[in-house]
């Protein structure tokens, strides 16, 4: 990491063991001071490479407990993998600012402070050390004694108007495993004027009356939650917007609901179909204002949501053009990863195993660590080619015709939607093993040798990438999605098709041959772990896809000797997952094989389909039951947190 040095000139800088106290007053630029009352943000901790850290919010005090300290000696850069920091600050060229803060640790460590840029050159403000000619010995780092506070006040003048941030590196080599800072009396006011003060949001009152505020379709469920501890009906109405009533009726009391802690009653409301908008009031409770009517904002939501997979590609420049919400300008970015060549790991623990490269550009990134993932790319693109093979079964692939969407390839003649899917399915055609034991199975996943540090673009990202070895639960996604693929570009692109199949039929292949070979649930060096340790449901999935392009009958057998023939479960307790409520996810995909079952193959149709109503039942069971309406429980949170929440 390279800094770029800004000394601004200091004008006093005084070091004290006593207790300095700024309150929140005019010309205070940090939003959160004392931590009095609990709330620690917008201060917030931020890791890095291998750095780890465990806080709380205490007595007053902000307290970071020190898991890894990264550094050289740990896997990680430096003092900066553990940072505590509060960003969205701006200076003002010509200001002057008081500065004072308390830090105290549980060992003898070093830490190192400054206010000045979030991204590089990293230009600096001020340091945080009293003596400039430490400046460039390592920027003025500065040591600490174990259980001895410090109290700093002093001022500096700034040079320049920026958005930056106050930074404590609190990390690296110098720092013990288990060390605990405390941080308090956090203070940066400028002298000279209030134009940056900081200014709290409002407090958010929710409302007693919650509704759906995007809108409720004329002829759809109406449905709102009043809180209210009264245990008999109440009347409630829905007022137009000139406070005329509408309508009349009373609420169905539900008393306590788990889920949120709240004593509630339903209002339906659904036999309204006048168009407007509206409140709902009982007694003294309302609602906000409410829309009944068909609008298209529902189909922005879909065609925005679309959009993501745009701005997630790898290998391209994400152009501002083809943006559909939010800052274009912002979100926009240069090409990330435009030749992603990367090493084959042989083993997974040891990063050094070495199985030759492989390009396997192209994609969609599943986060901010820069990985690409087949098993969950794989239910992606599943749910996104799916989407497409409904809309021709319900006569509106209309929706999704060239130039619907906003991407670059909307003239080229092909579905906008198959072409977003594509750009996932040709990348995973190129995680396949190309020769050796394990040819034709299907690599797990890529990313950097290390954790991405957060907040950096893709282009900007120089770390080695690499190649996780081949699993089998990623070969049958390959082969399930591959198929898919087949039957749906089949008279659009009859040679991508075909490549597709042999593909998939490939890997199913090679699959059965190699069917041991799972993803650990424990290893997570770089990326995410994506472990899972039953791949019965892939192979009924993919089984299910090959059978639907192909017509083979042994695939059909594989389906029928399947536990998972015909099924829809409603409980999902594979991959990471142990008794989470939902039918699919990544980790658990039996139940996509029967859904394209449903649509797909008229013998077996009205079995998948009372499969799928079945499981429906459930769900709508649940969300009638839940006070907010939602077809969710709490569960296990995964194999490795036993506590109980929502996944």
């Amino acid at each position: 990491m390279k800094l770029k040095k800004c000394i601004i000139g200091f004008i006093s800088m005084i070091l004290v063991i006593s207790s300095v106290v700024f309150p929140v007053s005019a010309g205070q630029q940090l939003g959160q001071t004392d931590f009095e009352d609990g709330v620690g943000l917008p201060w917030h901790i931020c890791e890095s490479a291998a750095g780890e850290m465990d806080f709380e919010i205490t007595d007053g005090q902000y307290v970071i407990t020190i898991v890894n300290p990264g550094g050289a000696s740990n896997g990680g850069e430096d003092r900066w993998d553990c940072q505590f920091r509060h960003r969205g600050l701006t200076l003002q060229s010509g200001c002057t600012y008081e500065i004072a803060y308390e830090i105290t640790v549980s060992n003898d460590c070093t830490y190192y402070t400054k206010i000045g840029d979030m991204a590089e050159p990293f230009d600096e403000d001020w340091h945080g050390n009293p003596d400039d000619s430490q400046y460039d010995s390592y920027w003025g780092v500065q040591s600490l004694t174990a259980n001895q506070t410090v109290s700093f006040q002093g001022t500096f003048t700034a040079t320049r108007t920026a958005e930056v941030e106050w930074a404590f590196h609190i990390g690296g080599d110098s720092v013990p495993i288990g060390t605990v800072f405390t941080f308090d009396n956090m203070s940066l006011i400028c002298v000279d004027n209030d134009t940056y003060d900081y200014v709290a949001d409002d407090d958010w009152v929710r409302a007693e009356i919650v509704t759906n505020q995007v809108g409720y379709f004329t002829n759809g469920q109406k449905r709102a939650t009043l809180i209210s501890d009264e245990t008999n009906s109440v009347s409630f109405s829905l007022l137009d917007e000139k406070g005329n009533e509408v309508y009349v009726s009373s609420s169905d009391p539900q008393g306590y609901d788990a889920d949120s802690g709240d004593n509630i009653h339903i209002l339906d409301f659904s036999e309204v179909t006048q168009t407007g908008t509206f409140t709902l009031k009982a007694g003294d409770a309302e609602s906000r204002e409410i829309t009944i009517g068909d609008t298209e904002t529902y189909s922005g939501l879909l065609y925005d949501s679309l959009n993501y997979f745009y701005q997630n590609r790898s290998g391209i420049a994400i152009e501002s053009q083809y943006i559909t919400s939010g800052d274009a300008n912002t979100l926009a970015r240069a090409a990330g990863h435009t030749n992603d060549v990367a090493r084959i790991t042989t083993d997974w623990d040891n990063l050094n195993s070495n199985g030759g490269t492989q390009d396997v550009s192209g994609g969609w990134y599943d986060a901010g660590d820069h990985g690409k993932y087949v098993v969950n790319g794989g239910i992606s693109l599943w749910m996104m080619q799916d989407q497409y093979e409904r809309s021709i079964i319900n006569g509106t692939e209309a929706a999704y015709a060239d130039g619907t969407m906003s991407i670059p390839e909307n003239t080229n003649g092909y579905p906008d939607l198959l072409d977003e899917a594509r750009w996932e399915i040709e990348w995973m055609l190129k995680m396949i093993v190309q020769d050796g034991e394990y040819e034709g199975m299907v690599y797990h996943k890529v990313h950097d040798i290390k954790w991405t540090a957060l907040g950096l673009s893709p282009a900007d990202d120089t770390e080695e990438r690499i190649i996780k070895p081949p699993t089998i639960c990623a070969t049958l996604n390959l082969a399930a999605c591959a198929a898919q693929a087949a039957r749906l570009w089949d008279d659009l692109d009859p040679e991508f098709s075909e490549t597709c199949l042999k593909a998939a039929e490939e890997a199913y292949e090679a699959a059965q041959e190699h069917p041991n070979l799972y993803a650990p649930l424990d290893q997570s060096i770089g990326g995410g772990t994506y472990g899972d340790d039953d791949a019965t449901d892939e192979f009924y999935w993919a089984a299910c896809e090959l059978y639907l392009t192909t017509g083979n009958k042994n695939y059909l057998e594989d389906m029928e000797d399947s536990e998972h023939y015909l099924s829809v479960p409603t409980i999902l307790s594979s991959g990471e997952d142990i008794n989470t409520t939902g039918s699919f996810d990544w980790g658990n995909t039996a139940a996509l094989g029967t859904l394209s079952l449903a649509i797909n193959d008229t013998d077996l149709a009205s079995e998948a389909t009372n499969a799928i109503c079945t499981a429906a039942d459930i769900h709508l069971d649940r969300e009638a039951s839940q006070g907010y309406g939602q077809p969710i429980a709490q569960s296990t949170l995964s194999y490795a947190d036993s506590d109980t929440g929502y996944v």
